[in-house]
């Protein structure tokens, strides 16, 4: 019997025409919009998933780092999706629960994470960004109380 996340990665291949396979470490590694997304399923189970990508690979310095904080926090320049370190490069994910979803769903949730992906990637890598630079900084006063 199959695993929610192998129907639904046989679904998307079937729909797409794409020859998506899953390895050996249970990672399905799909081109979407000239990004590279990787699909795994949680620990918990196979009814979520984790998809992400690199958006800064390697030579992190300052900057990026600040920006990729700067995006994470409260995930409104990640559309509620983390930005975290793996080893030396910098990984955008995001938890997809499966059930319900259709193929041409999960397609739609991928073309999304891809274009957000290509936009932090792209913010990291220059400094510079649409929304966030604009971004009041909350008054947090209230709630550090000594």
């Amino acid at each position: 019997m199959k695993t929610p996340f192998e129907a639904i990665i046989e679904d998307l291949a079937a729909a797409t025409g794409a020859e998506i396979s899953i390895g050996a470490d249970r990672v399905a590694e799909i081109a979407v919009a000239d990004e590279i997304v990787l699909v795994k399923p949680k620990d918990t189970g196979e009814e979520t998933v984790a998809i992400f990508s690199v958006v800064s690979d390697g030579g992190l310095g300052e900057a990026a780092m600040k920006r990729a904080l700067s995006l994470n926090l409260f995930g409104r320049g990640t559309l509620g999706g983390t930005i975290g370190l793996f080893l030396d490069s910098l990984v955008y994910s995001m938890d997809v629960r499966l059930e319900g979803l259709s193929a041409e769903d999960f397609a739609e949730n991928l073309a999304g994470f891809a274009k957000k992906s290509s936009e932090i990637a792209a913010d990291i890598s220059t400094g510079s960004d649409n929304a966030a630079d604009n971004f009041e900084i909350p008054d947090l006063s209230r709630f550090m109380q000594v």
